[in-house]
């Protein structure tokens, strides 16, 4: 039994997405976009790794603005 659940979003339109057991894939439920589960972990973990990025140079310039 799984032990943690995920929402996706269609990183082609933001719309919801479900696993297709047919297909072994996640499908779009607006768009029709497929993705291997795999693949649309490496585009989440890419996204979050970037948003993480993204607040540590924030908080850098925060850290250097005020100091200054």
């Amino acid at each position: 039994m799984a032990t943690q659940v995920t929402n996706y979003q269609c990183p082609a339109c933001t719309g919801p997405v479900h696993f297709s057991p047919e297909t072994g894939k996640v499908v779009c439920d607006y768009c029709g976009s497929t993705y291997d589960l795999k693949e649309i972990e490496a585009i989440y973990a890419e996204k979050n790794a970037n948003a993480a990025a993204a607040m540590a140079e924030e908080e850098k310039k925060k850290q250097e603005n005020a100091s200054t």
